[in-house]
């Protein structure tokens, strides 16, 4: 719930009992010296990409903080302090009207999926957007990046959640939520903080990583000046920890089955998706998974490499044009 409905929180702490294998889980997170540095991820390999047409991926991962806060709620960090400043959650006046990324529907999401489950998960986009993008919803620059879990049952009931980055032309926000969703009900609880608005076209310049740990759910969203971080989390009611196999994502539609449309003039726009799994001490066998959602884009799907892993980590890419 947003922080005008929460009950009252502890005071707010550090994980600072977390192990060397969970900082290499959000993509080697070390905090040396009170200063980020960016670091060469050892464990976690850039996998080779096709042809001179493709984006080069970073050859050094972002480096995100590393004492993300305990305390359920919404945050941003301050580089200045390099410390975590709690603020206001999305009001539940505002966050119930934003769409809903709606589950099922026919447009085919492809991602990475483990036979154990998993703690960590990532998805980084690197959009080619020539002449802008439109949301048959709400109308121009709007979009969301979604990262998607499996469906999983707890009580006789399916659940999936749903991390997204949902991108508001017409408030000028963008909204980083956690939703929970009782796909046997139709439920969606949401806990989501504002964001400034960040255009699609600048999305390469940023990742969102979702967690379910320690009985936390967490989404947390970097741009790679590594200055800019928030920070979204709630409580694991649904204990997605024990169920976690799977994350499929991409740039969508707003919301409520809307679909993104690129445009791309006499050029051919394309996404290009970084998709990682991480289960910390405990290596794994991947391979690709495919989800359905409602909402679309004018892309399509061409290709995905094969799965590649090192470290407890595996990642794969997802072309689409």
């Amino acid at each position: 719930m947003p922080a005008s409905g929460r009950k009252e929180r502890k005071p707010l702490t550090t994980r600072t009992a977390r192990s060397t294998a969970s900082a290499i889980a959000l993509l080697t997170l070390i905090l040396l010296s009170g200063s980020l540095q960016i670091l060469t991820a050892s464990g976690a390999p850039s996998p080779a990409l096709p042809s001179s047409a493709r984006p080069i991926p970073p050859s050094q991962y972002p480096i995100n903080p590393s004492n993300t806060p305990t305390a359920t709620g919404c945050f941003r960090y301050d580089a200045s302090r390099s410390s975590w400043i709690q603020q206001q959650c999305t009001p539940s006046s505002v966050s119930s009207s934003i769409p809903k990324p709606k589950e099922g529907g026919t447009a085919g999401v492809k991602g990475e999926a483990s036979k154990n489950d998993v703690n960590y998960g990532y998805v980084q986009v690197f959009p080619y957007v020539p002449y802008g993008e439109s949301d048959s919803g709400v109308g121009s620059g709007s979009y969301s990046l979604q990262a998607n879990t499996n469906g999983f049952s707890v009580g006789g009931n399916n659940y999936v959640v749903q991390f997204t980055l949902q991108n508001d032309q017409s408030s000028g926000n963008d909204y980083l939520c956690i939703w929970t969703i009782d796909i046997t009900t139709n439920d969606y609880n949401t806990d989501c903080q504002n964001l400034p608005n960040i255009s699609l076209s600048s999305m390469s310049n940023g990742y969102m990583n979702g967690w379910a740990y320690g009985g936390l759910l967490g989404v947390q969203f970097c741009l790679n000046t590594r200055t800019d971080c928030w920070y979204t989390s709630e409580s694991d009611s649904i204990g997605l920890e024990s169920h976690w196999k799977g994350l499929t994502g991409t740039v969508l539609g707003y919301g409520a089955s809307s679909k993104l449309t690129i445009f791309g003039g006499t050029a051919t726009p394309y996404v290009h998706v970084l998709t990682g799994l991480y289960k910390p001490k405990s290596p794994f066998n991947s391979g690709e998974i495919g989800a359905n959602t409602a909402e679309t884009n004018n892309l399509h799907y061409t290709s995905t490499t094969t799965p590649t892993c090192a470290s407890g980590w595996c990642t794969n890419w997802t072309y689409s044009s």
